[in-house]
This record gives C-alpha cells, sequence and structure tokens, in this order.
C-alpha cells in the first residue's frame, strides 16, 4: 500500500470519527422539562456522514483485499484465515450489542417524555432526538469490520 492511499484512508477515518461527534453534538437531548421545536440539525450531518462511511467502507474492502493479496504464503495464511476473521466477526458482534443497548437506553430514557405528553414514541429520522441512533461510533466500527470481513472471504474464496 502506497503512502499516499494510507493517508488519504486517515484522513476519511478522522472525517467519519468527525462525524460522529459532530451527530451526537446536534442530536437533542430531553431533560425532562420542556421539548425544543428548533428544527433538526443533526439531520443535516446524517447524510455526509453516511456518505463518509460508504466511501470508509468502500475503501477498508479495497485495503483489505490488497492486503490479504500481498500477504506471503509461509508468513501469515494461517493467521489470517483464523485470527482475522474471528476479531472482524468479534467486533461486528460487539457492534451490534452496543447498537442494540443504546436503543434500549433510548426508548427507556424517550418513554418517560411520551408519558408525560401523551405523544407517541417516534424512531423516524425526523425526530430531533434520536440522530445519533442513526450514525455513531458502534455503526462505524460495524461497518468497518464488515468491509474487512468481506475483504477477507473475497480472498479467501479465490482459486489459486
Amino acid at each position: 500500500m502506497s503512502v499516499k492511499s494510507v493517508k488519504w484512508y486517515a484522513v476519511l477515518v478522522l472525517l467519519c470519527v468527525l462525524l460522529v461527534y459532530l451527530v451526537d453534538l446536534t442530536t437533542f437531548r430531553y431533560n425532562g422539562r420542556t421539548i425544543s421545536g428548533n428544527g433538526n440539525p443533526g439531520l443535516l450531518f446524517l447524510f455526509p456522514a453516511w456518505t463518509a462511511a460508504l466511501m470508509l467502507m468502500i475503501a477498508t474492502f479495497i485495503m483489505a483485499v490488497k492486503y490479504f493479496d500481498d500477504l506471503s504464503d509461509h508468513i501469515v495464511k494461517k493467521a489470517y484465515r483464523f485470527w482475522l476473521p474471528l476479531f472482524s466477526l468479534l467486533a461486528l458482534l460487539l457492534s451490534v450489542y452496543f447498537q442494540y443497548r443504546k436503543i434500549m437506553q433510548w426508548v427507556d430514557t424517550y418513554r418517560q417524555m411520551t408519558e408525560r405528553l401523551g405523544s407517541p414514541l417516534f424512531l423516524g429520522v425526523l425526530n430531533p432526538y434520536n440522530n445519533s441512533l442513526y450514525y455513531n461510533a458502534h455503526i462505524l466500527l460495524f461497518c468497518v469490520s464488515a468491509a474487512m470481513l468481506c475483504g477477507w472471504w473475497v480472498v479467501s474464496r479465490r482459486p489459486y
């Protein structure tokens, strides 16, 4: 892998992490007293964040395929056949678990709001209180580990 591609990948990772913080920062928090009706600023960051995450997945997949292709047969053949897919699968399962936990915490927190105001609990994209459910570090970890696992799978299925 060239230095230029590694730098580009690092910038893409930093952009995705920055967008995680921007989406979380612009997601409204229910403090138990009032509801803000000032629009949904987090929605402005969701679309660029998902675009950047898609670019990161594609870049991770390409770099993983190149990495596995460049491995020599006698050094890491057994390790990448067992350990890397295992770590990727573990990261995938952990990210799904943490995302599920985050959603359940959100539902418990905002159930109080809906019980007081009599409004239904709404998980749609236009809700300013749940932007961070649609793009966060858990989703980013899922995307990267899934792309890495797919890159390994493509290389392992090639006939040599």
